[in-house]
């Protein structure tokens, strides 16, 4: 199994001509502006072959929907189609299915919606599933729908990055650098274009129990004054496509994609590769978990009472127009 972490999302609502203010995400518009009942209703009117992005070959289906108090928990399904594959038996090596170009090879995973009463952000923790994160076509769809429902708002959403105050406390755990690996056409008439074969990753451990990085290594990687790559031990001097980086604090450990901004995004892993699987409720209560320190991180205070309550009929009956694209 592949390793599964959460990464976050902050969503506030602007008033469209004064896009600085930032509203109250449970009543931003009366009499029905609630962020978590017009998502949940966004869900509920969501026509499943809307979820499908052919132009860009990824496949999304929905499952269960779960409501809970002032949260909402999303099962998702998605990957890739548009190229011919198949699947084997990695015992036996044996082709036990053909894939053709429209059948996708999918992952499943969840997403897990928060809204405070009267804040100015909620939050939604995405489940990763390895390097797929399927249920980002969701959000796509839902600020388009947003955005053709409340015409006097606008949604924003910002990716969480972790603060300098916890970087600065923690220790540095691994370093793990991943690029792609190509080979070339055996066709002259085609030599110019790249095929992939493969990812190929490395990782810098330190050796023996409690021991860690420098933590000076993560402010030199950050800066991109070591070479990754030299630093992996990558062949033909490759220089990582991807830098990850764990690092732990207080007990907890969390991992960092080092992007090309030298911004590290939050990414809380919840099962290494090898784990059993996690369940929904597995993904729920580590979401559940984390969720207060990412509210108090953006001004908010959660109550926990928010995380339980059954909803109304009425709540149940929310629906949001989904404007054709």
């Amino acid at each position: 199994m592949p390793k599964h972490s959460i990464l976050v999302t902050k969503v506030s609502v602007h008033p469209r001509m004064k896009p600085d203010d930032l509203l109250d995400v449970s009543a931003f518009d009366k009499p029905d502006g609630d962020l978590l009942l017009a998502f949940y209703g966004f869900l509920k009117a969501l026509d499943p072959d809307r979820l499908v992005d052919r132009s860009k070959e990824v496949y999304t289906a929905l499952g269960d929907i779960a409501t809970r108090g002032r949260t909402i928990v999303v099962e998702v399904e998605g990957g890739n189609f548009g190229t011919a594959g198949v699947t084997r038996d990695v015992d036996n090596h044996e082709i036990v299915h053909q894939r053709d170009p429209n059948m996708a090879a999918t992952y499943h995973a969840r997403l897990v919606v928060f809204v405070p009463k009267a804040a100015k952000h909620a939050l939604v923790l995405i489940e990763r599933v390895g390097r797929e994160v399927p249920a980002r076509r969701l959000l796509d769809l839902f600020m388009a729908a947003f955005k053709a429902n409340y015409g006097s708002h606008m949604l924003k959403f910002e990716s969480i990055v972790e603060s300098d105050a916890w970087m600065q406390a923690a220790e540095l755990d691994r370093i793990t650098g991943s690029v792609n690996q190509y080979n070339w056409s055996a066709d002259i008439a085609d030599a110019s274009t790249p095929r992939g074969v493969g990812r190929l990753e490395r990782t810098l451990r330190p050796d023996g129990p409690g021991k860690h990085l420098p933590k000076s290594l993560l402010d030199l990687l950050r800066a991109k004054r070591v070479n990754a790559g030299h630093l992996l031990g990558f062949p033909d001097d490759a220089e990582p496509d991807e830098l990850e980086v764990q690092v732990s604090a207080y007990g907890r450990s969390k991992t960092f994609v080092i992007d090309k901004e030298k911004s590290p995004r939050f990414a809380q892993v919840i099962a290494e590769t090898g784990d059993p699987t996690p369940t929904a409720e597995d993904v729920r209560k580590a979401c559940v978990e984390i969720v207060p320190d990412l509210f108090r991180n953006v001004g908010v205070a959660w109550e926990t009472r928010w995380e339980q309550g059954v909803w109304t009929p009425e709540q149940l009956k929310a629906r949001l127009e989904v404007p054709d694209e």
